[in-house]
């Protein structure tokens, strides 16, 4: 087996947990024959298992006397057992308990030095000894002040002015500098199309590169790491569930965990209440179309899209039927989920209502506003305006 097996360590730990609670009882016991006195203060319990416990094997129990007491500053022991016998045998159990826990500890140390690149058995966002922190892809990225910060995910460029300062940031998303609607905030820094453009990134001379590698180019990120670079990367772009996440290993990353957990704390405590009020039989279907062409997309649970129909008090009909995130529909099967709230892009709207069948369906339609991304923090406000055009303003 692999010493990088997932469960090596786990086992381990285990086995050492196991030594240490013998190695313990050895030590009661030792102490307790040497120090005879200390008994007579016991409850007759303790002693008794005390006793039970420093038998060698084979001795038959029934054969003791019901009590053992202290008489004389000496230990009344079973006719046929010595004290000093008993003593000597809980000296050897010791030292044979001792010997291998620190053969365990020994072994454990070895197999998270030879462990090298990242285990599974780490999950993302885990601090090793406060001094790393293990990316969505396993890898150990060392905590520090990083003071020459690349951008290249767009949750990151969005993150990090609210981290810290961003005279630290050297490079940013390019879709966010042209896109969102608070790009004013870093329109002083050079932007980044992607992860592929290693050229423009390493002339960025930065300390950490900071991406979501949801595409799944693992050479990409190599090559990066290969050229001396810190790289850290957030995981998918599913919305609240790895936000969140992404928020506080970013915080800790850059040394400051109370800004990533008061970040994460704020945003889930408005998400939450925010539809949790309608009752559940007076939620309003609704699925999130945009159409491509002469395609249909959905999104569903695994999009970040699927949390703002939840947070917004809708119920997600493409959820109910098993797509994937990003299913591919036709007209029969949208009519056939019985929509009453379609939730589209700025200008989906017309797009969709072209749709054969659709016209005779007494449809909502709720388009979202430019500038926003619902992979980001963003999906608080997109939520609320998803809300308000329902249940409290509906056209």
């Amino acid at each position: 087996m692999s010493l990088r097996h997932p469960w090596i360590l786990p086992i381990v730990y285990v086995y050492i947990s196991f030594c240490a609670v013998s190695l313990s009882v050895d030590i009661v016991s030792l102490w307790s024959c040497i120090n005879w006195r200390m008994l007579g203060s016991m409850p007759i319990r303790w002693r008794l298992w005390i006793r039970d416990k420093s038998l060698p094997r084979g001795q038959p129990r029934k054969r003791l006397p019901q009590r053992w007491y202290v008489r004389y500053g000496e230990w009344t022991c079973s006719p046929t057992v010595e004290c000093p016998t008993i003593c000597q045998k809980e000296m050897q159990a010791m030292s044979r308990d001792g010997t291998l826990c620190l053969v365990a500890i020994g072994l454990s140390l070895l197999l998270a030095w030879r462990s090298g690149m990242p285990v599974s058995v780490f999950a993302p966002g885990h601090a090793i000894a406060a001094t790393e922190i293990v990316d969505a892809s396993g890898y150990r990225v060392p905590v520090s002040d990083y003071q020459r910060i690349a951008a290249v995910s767009t949750v990151a460029t969005q993150l990090l002015p609210e981290l810290v300062s961003t005279e630290r940031m050297v490079l940013v998303s390019q879709w966010y500098q042209e896109s969102h609607r608070y790009a004013f905030r870093t329109a002083h820094i050079p932007r980044v199309s992607g992860s592929d453009h290693i050229e423009a990134i390493v002339a960025a001379q930065p300390d950490l590169v900071v991406i979501n590698n949801f595409q799944m180019q693992p050479a990409v990120v190599e090559r990066l790491r290969s050229l001396g670079l810190n790289v850290f990367d957030l995981g998918p772009l599913d919305g609240p569930p790895t936000l969140l996440r992404n928020m506080r290993d970013l915080a800790q990353l850059l040394q400051v965990p109370e800004r990533g957990e008061a970040m994460a704390d704020r945003l889930v405590w408005r998400l939450e209440r925010l539809g949790a009020h309608i009752a559940p039989e007076k939620r309003r279907r609704a699925l999130y179309l945009d159409r491509y062409g002469d395609q249909v997309v959905g999104a569903t649970r695994g999009s970040s899209y699927h949390h703002v129909l939840s947070y917004a008090g809708l119920v997600d009909a493409a959820n109910e039927r098993g797509f994937p995130p990003w299913p591919v529909l036709e007209s029969e099967q949208i009519i056939s989920m019985r929509p009453e709230v379609i939730v589209t892009s700025q200008g989906g709207a017309q797009r969709l209502r072209t749709l054969p069948g659709l016209q005779a369906i007494p449809l909502l339609y709720v388009e979202l506003p430019a500038g926003y991304d619902s992979t980001g923090p963003d999906v608080l406000e997109l939520s609320e305006w998803v809300f308000r055009q329902v249940y409290v303003q509906p056209k």
